[in-house]
């Protein structure tokens, strides 16, 4: 069963609590809809809370970006390209740049695994479990 909105809102409030962290209004909005995509998707059989700690820590090294990552521009026009190809509407500059924060938090967490198809992948699976989030 996938868990409530207000479940999942709390389940990432408390995941930024946990790292002594906040999102404004957009990039909380786009952390929500991405854990209720992968929830939806069940990739795995993680409890709600584990979910969201995961995908918060992930927008938080992305975020936070050090060494930084010289493919933003490159990553930010994949995101929109991946909303295009599947026919959704490319979200906000602020959703955008959520999921940037994201793949580039992917990207440099070596316990996920790397696939094949690098940036471009990455980025179109985020995408993928952000849109099935709406």
């Amino acid at each position: 069963m996938i868990p409530s909105d207000d479940d999942i809102k709390a389940a990432v409030t408390a995941a930024l609590s946990h790292r002594q962290a906040a999102a404004g209004s957009p990039e909380f909005d786009t952390l929500v809809q991405f854990v209720r995509g992968r929830m939806r998707m069940a990739i795995d059989s993680l409890p709600l809370d584990q979910v969201a700690q995961k995908v918060t820590d992930l927008f938080l090294e992305g975020h936070r970006d050090m060494p930084p990552e010289g493919h933003r521009p490159q990553l930010r026009a994949l995101v929109r390209s991946a909303c295009t190809t599947v026919g959704a509407p490319v979200p906000p500059d602020a959703a955008v740049e959520t999921l940037v924060n994201l793949a580039v938090g992917w990207m440099a967490d070596q316990s996920l695994p790397t696939l094949p198809g690098g940036r471009a992948v990455v980025t179109h699976n985020i995408v993928g479990l952000y849109l099935a989030g709406a």
